[in-house]
């Protein structure tokens, strides 16, 4: 079972009247502290009750779970330019600086490409970044 159809459980266990204050406790507590670490920076609404928990996850999960993908393969084709360029500079001029470093950790997998064109022509590591 997922860990957010636990949500679903729990709002059916506890519908009766008797369990109100742990269902608000428990809601409150989903939705400020665990649903924030799960999903940081993602709006969460203020809800009131575990099953309107459940429903919006039931909602959000498929888009959460694709967007962490999709992050994911952007992350992954980053660090594979940043290889690929950081071995073809190492190979053309030897040791790279520190701000040759600084500056390809900080760009996108476009600009990394980009630079990695520009170790054909460029005569100098600083053409490469001009």
């Amino acid at each position: 079972m997922a860990q957010w159809q636990i949500v679903g459980r729990l709002s059916k266990r506890l519908r009766e009247p008797r369990y109100d204050s742990l269902r608000r406790a428990l809601t409150v507590w989903i939705s400020r502290v665990v649903l924030r670490q799960m999903v940081p920076g993602e709006e969460i609404p203020e809800l009131s009750e575990l099953q309107e928990i459940d429903n919006m996850l039931a909602e959000r999960v498929a888009q959460w779970t694709e967007k962490w993908k999709q992050e994911g393969l952007e992350q992954g084709s980053q660090q594979a330019a940043y290889k690929i360029l950081a071995q073809l500079l190492r190979k053309r001029f030897g040791p790279l600086p520190s701000w040759v470093e600084e500056k390809m950790h900080e760009a996108s997998a476009d600009q990394l490409q980009q630079w990695a064109e520009n170790v054909l022509d460029a005569p100098d590591l600083k053409g490469i970044f001009e």
